[in-house]
Formats: structure tokens, sequence, C-alpha cells
């Protein structure tokens, strides 16, 4: 298992990721922690889907939360440190014309709507690449499955 602190100006939390794996993809595992891969200090990380509001992200942050609407198709990565907001990415769930991340058993729906929160110690995943069926050729889903941080 590698893991590596990848930081940089102005990459995005999803193409630190991808280079993150791509510099692993040669060991059995490619594991990384999120606060690794972060150049500010937080306690917590909360993926929201794209049915998330303001109302359903503040109840859940516990401090008024307000930002532009989630896009359909997308979901949004927020950091929080106590009650403020720190840093926000939103990212899409599918694409045939470039990669893409997402985080293997999060589903969220009209009918389900919720959050999925970490902490700086459990936000702890293991990066799976699979190919996104009819995308281009360098088009790839990178998939982070939640580990145990032990």
């Amino acid at each position: 298992m590698v893991i590596i602190n990848i930081t940089g100006c102005k990459q995005s939390l999803k193409q630190k990721i991808i280079a993150q794996y791509e510099h692993c993809k040669i060991s059995d595992t490619c594991s990384i922690l999120i606060n690794n891969l972060t150049s500010f200090e937080w306690d917590k990380m909360y993926v929201f889907g794209s049915y998330a509001n303001d109302e359903i992200i503040s109840s859940t942050v516990n401090f008024i939360y307000t930002g532009k609407p989630i896009t359909p198709g997308f979901r949004r990565i927020l950091f929080t440190w106590g009650r403020k907001k720190i840093y926000e990415e939103d990212y899409q769930l599918r694409s045939y014309r470039n990669s893409v991340i997402d985080f293997k058993n999060i589903n969220d729906s009209i009918l389900k709507i919720r959050s999925y929160s970490f902490t700086q110690e459990d936000a702890f995943f293991m990066i799976a690449k699979e190919k996104i069926p009819g995308s281009c050729s360098s088009c790839f889903l990178y998939l982070l499955i939640h580990l145990e941080n032990n």
C-alpha cells in the first residue's frame, strides 16, 4: 500500500485522486487518506447527492449553508471545520468524454436524500479504476471504496 501527499495549486480534489491512482497503480492496491490530498484544515467531509438543497445541507452540517444548487448528475464534496464551510467541489458521476470519480455505496435519489460524512481519520479509501462503457478510450471511473483506518 502506498500513501502519498499530493499537493499543487489549482488542482481539484478529483484531479488529485486520479493522480494518486496513476502514481501508485503498479502496486496491488492503491489507498488514499483524503487528508493527505488537502492543503487546508478540516474536521468533516460530507458527500451530498444532486437532490440535496441548502436546507438539507444546513441541517446536516449544523450551520446555515448557502451555495449554488447541485447540478443533476453531480454530487458535492463539502469540507467543514467546526461550523464553517472550508472547501466544496462538485463532481460529475458519469461522463463519456472525461474520467470521473465516485464513492462506492453512496446512493441518492429524490426518495432517499441523505448525506455521507467522514472524519479526517476515517476518510480512508481504496481506489479502483474501471472503464466507462461507451466512453472515450482514456475515460475511466475512479471508484473510492471506504476502508476502515486502523
